[in-house]
């Protein structure tokens, strides 16, 4: 939970949440932390350590890696590389507002940022910049 952002310009932070699952032999665990603004737009940020459930983390980030995009009228997702070698998704979803920012982190951590009412993705992008993304990747 430590790696969670503690605060957002013009929102309020919730409570830190998370819970661990386990599934012989594998666990993985997961934290968020919910941030609401005056007009009831949220942001949500998640952190998931898939430890030693390497499969299931290959499985999630072998789209991005393959350069897939989408562009419809409804949303426009693409693959993003991001600071150093981490690479990750990024859907922006043209009716609504809203956007999704999922990265790749060290082989092991999955960080995503949703937020309500956005232009484009690069709110989320500066959000997961106060992620301290290189000391998460060393773990």
């Amino acid at each position: 939970m430590k790696f969670l952002p503690e605060s957002i310009d013009g929102y309020t932070r919730g409570e830190p949440d998370g819970e661990t699952v386990n599934m012989p032999p594998t666990s993985f665990t997961s934290v968020n932390v919910k941030f609401t603004n005056d007009k009831g737009d949220d942001i949500k940020v998640t952190i998931v350590d898939y430890n030693q459930a390497y499969g299931m983390y290959s499985g999630l980030t072998m789209m991005w890696a393959m350069g897939m995009s989408v562009d419809s009228p409804e949303k426009k997702a693409q693959g993003v590389k991001f600071e150093g070698d981490i690479g990750g998704w990024e859907e922006f979803h043209k009716k609504t507002g809203r956007t999704e920012l999922t990265l790749g982190v060290g082989y092991r951590f999955w960080v995503q940022v949703q937020a309500d009412n956005q232009t484009d993705t690069e709110n989320v992008k500066a959000i997961a910049k106060k992620i301290d993304l290189k000391k998460l990747s060393e773990i």
